[in-house]
């Protein structure tokens, strides 16, 4: 029987929908993660994978000799643990990876947009601020622990890193100090789009990067959608989360709710709305005996009696734009549409749609510009995402010597 390969996982464990690249990989690696400093913060009680907690541990190699994992996965490197757990999984030549986890525009999109939406949303105040004195010092105690004398020579640095992001309001401070040693050793991307951002904020290459695909939509890729308009058939929008954030006021959001609601009532069909995580359970949307609003649902089942889908920029329809299958909604403001626009999709007006545009000769794309499409956002649009990311841990924990 062939031993699982251990990998230690950074990751928001507590979002089931983030999950489902290590559930389908599960049995070629023994997942451990890690999040929480303590139990006490945990919020997943039913999880199915090994949990451990940066209390339990005096510093990163503490964590390390104990686990002995082949490779480190990291979310994100803006946290002080994390942070400190990739210097000293490099320090014993642990291959640290980057796995993205959603589509990504520039930087200082990112920064301008936790300005707007939650200005508290920074390592100062997710790390530092509103804990103990005790829990302070405890915190900054295992940063630094991640210094041997290989790499003491960094200390300086590491020291101006951290005083630099706890003076900083925003998260823009981790791009004004690249260092190679913050840096993880590949970045596992889906498509080039995600490339640019990481090149800005840690100044990668693009060697440094190895595209895969994005796992959440294998499932996805190849559905196609329901020409048959029977009793059963209705038309999905992919709602975007908090729309309030691109400057569309709860009433505007409602209107357009209204209008839709009005097209599918003409075309003899019910309106199913997969909500976002982020508005599950919001009480003041549009209400109507023909709407049913959806969360915790998979979305490739919703996509088998659609007999229309609509979206504003949720990722779920990037799989959908190439085929022209999905009608969009351009609203103002909105920096990832304006990205797509660049690439010659489509679009619907989300403030003045009328029934007569919802015609699937509207959405179609040419041959080139789909291509262009799938090579810039989607790498590969055939569903096999999760399969090419397991090849690349497996190559890659395979020239793994033991070090610890």
């Amino acid at each position: 029987m062939t031993t699982k390969k251990k990998i230690l996982v950074y990751w928001y464990y507590h979002r089931k929908d983030l999950l489902s690249p290590f559930i389908k990989l599960s049995h070629q690696f023994e997942w451990h993660f890690i999040l929480y400093r303590s139990k006490a913060e945990e919020t997943q009680l039913d999880f199915p994978f090994s949990i451990h907690y940066w209390d339990d541990y005096y510093s990163p190699y503490n964590l390390l000799n104990d686990l002995k994992p082949k490779a480190v996965v990291l979310m994100e490197l803006s946290n002080v643990y994390a942070l400190s757990l990739n210097i000293a999984s490099k320090y014993l030549g642990i291959t640290t990876f980057i796995l993205e986890h959603g589509l990504k525009l520039t930087y200082d999109y990112y920064i301008n947009n936790q300005l707007k939406v939650k200005p508290s949303n920074t390592i100062l105040n997710n790390e530092i601020s509103k804990i103990s004195v005790t829990r302070k010092l405890k915190t900054l105690m295992f940063y630094f622990r991640c210094l041997k004398i290989r790499n003491f020579s960094n200390a300086f640095i590491l020291l101006k890193y951290l005083k630099n992001i706890l003076l900083s309001k925003t998260d823009k401070s981790i791009a004004e100090y690249k260092f190679n040693l913050r840096n993880a050793d590949k970045y596992l991307l889906f498509s080039k789009q995600n490339l640019a951002y990481y090149q800005e904020r840690d100044g990668i290459q693009p060697e440094d990067a190895i595209f895969f695909g994005n796992p959440y939509l294998d499932d996805l890729a190849n559905i196609s959608i329901s020409k048959n308009k029977n009793e059963e058939g209705y038309y999905l929008l992919l709602d975007d989360g908090l729309l309030e954030s691109f400057g569309i006021s709860t009433k505007e959001k409602n209107t357009f709710l209204e209008n839709l609601n009005n097209v599918a009532i003409e075309k003899k069909v019910a309106l199913y709305v997969k909500l976002h995580p982020a508005d599950y359970g919001r009480k003041d949307l549009f209400s109507n005996e023909n709407i049913r609003y959806l969360d915790h649902v998979e979305p490739k089942e919703l996509f088998k009696n659609a007999i229309a889908i609509f979206a504003l920029s949720s990722t779920m329809a990037l799989p959908l734009i190439p085929k022209g299958q999905v009608f969009l909604f351009r609203i103002i403001n909105n920096e990832i549409q304006e990205e797509l626009e660049r690439w010659n999709v489509p679009f619907l007006d989300f403030y003045s749609f009328e029934s007569r545009e919802v015609n699937p000769s509207n959405i179609q794309m040419n041959k080139q510009d789909a291509q262009n499409f799938i090579d810039q956002f989607l790498y590969i649009n055939d569903g096999q995402a999760v399969i090419r990311l397991g090849k690349i841990l497996n190559n890659y924990t395979n020239n793994e010597k033991e070090k610890n």
